[in-house]
């Protein structure tokens, strides 16, 4: 069983598009991350834990993002 989503696969199970997940990364937003190079790995552990609901974390204007997109209240290419 692989522990790690690749960014492709994050974002396929969030439906979001990768370039979100490139800029929450610019913008240290979003769940931790390991880069070996030009790869980027996100651990299985890291992404349950952002999805978590906590608003005490740092990330708390990410998951309104995210949470926004989910839901349709804004789409991707608008954000």
């Amino acid at each position: 069983m692989r522990t790690t989503l690749t960014e492709a696969e994050l974002a396929a199970r969030w439906s979001i598009c990768p370039k979100t997940l490139q800029r929450w990364r610019a913008e240290q937003c979003g769940p931790k991350y390991l880069k070996l190079g030009r790869k980027v790995q996100y651990t299985l552990a890291a992404v349950e834990n952002y999805e978590k609901p906590t608003r005490a974390e740092k990330n708390h204007r990410s998951r309104e993002i995210f949470y926004l997109l989910q839901t349709g209240l804004i789409d991707d290419e608008h954000h």
